[in-house]
């Protein structure tokens, strides 16, 4: 009988010990950052880059915007820099949330951590794929400390409060985003405040600067391009 309890415990030590590695595995590969980002991260004349606990301040000369942006899962928070910096620039000061191990649904209410420390006149959230299903699901439990939404290669699940200005941008040569759920996703957008944006050319994982993510489609334009449509979208939505 001892026998056998003894050889239990060894396959379950055994078991636990192959999830341990295999969940090491799969949460500790992750896509890097580019030398564009990597750029973007340097503060210059008109742009501050601060990084804190839980997120990276890129203060710019607005003071009366701030978009909080959620990454996509599995996605250096460094690699959405070339945005952020952009943004920035135009007078949206910008935080890139940092998630832990890389997914927003382990940190998806860390906006509550820029909300409270800091006093802006519209607080915009944001998100990129994953990111963004986490960004729509904080907001819709706090829609009044937002103006306004922005979807990067996603959809919302659940429903988003009418009051709220959402602008979902996309790419056209986008293979992650499934196409009949991104449409059948539109039941949830505001009424009468909702933007669909479509850029030519770009791709899934254009929104930041990590290289091709598995399973997009090639882009025709540059990644600088897709950010600044991006920013252009923002700046007049907004």
């Amino acid at each position: 009988m001892k026998k056998r309890f003894h050889v239990f415990l060894g396959i379950l030590a055994i078991i636990l010990v192959t999830l341990v590695f295999l969940t090491a595995t799969y949460f500790g590969n992750y896509y890097s950052y580019g030398s564009y980002a990597k750029k973007a991260m340097k503060s210059t004349d008109t742009v501050e880059v601060k990084r804190e606990d839980d997120y990276i301040f890129f203060d710019g000369p607005g003071s009366d915007k701030a978009v909080i942006f959620y990454p996509g899962a599995k996605v250096a928070t460094e690699a959405y820099a070339p945005l952020a910096q952009g943004l920035a620039k135009k007078g949206f000061d910008c935080f890139l949330i940092e998630m832990p191990l890389h997914f927003s649904m382990f940190g998806y209410e860390r906006a509550s951590e820029v909300t409270s420390a800091y006093s802006y006149d519209e607080f915009i959230l944001a998100g990129h794929s994953l990111g963004g299903v986490s960004a729509a699901r904080y907001l819709s439990q706090h829609p009044r400390d937002f103006t306004g939404l922005v979807l990067m290669g996603a959809y919302p699940t659940v429903k988003i409060d009418d009051s709220i200005n959402f602008l979902s941008i996309v790419g056209s040569n986008d293979k992650v985003v499934n196409p009949d759920r991104y449409e059948k996703a539109k039941t949830n957008w505001p009424k009468g405040n909702s933007h669909d944006g479509l850029i030519f050319g770009g791709n899934h994982s254009y929104f930041g600067n990590y290289g091709l993510q598995d399973g997009d489609g090639d882009a025709s334009i540059r990644p600088k391009t897709q950010w600044r449509h991006t920013i252009e979208a923002i700046e007049e939505y907004f």
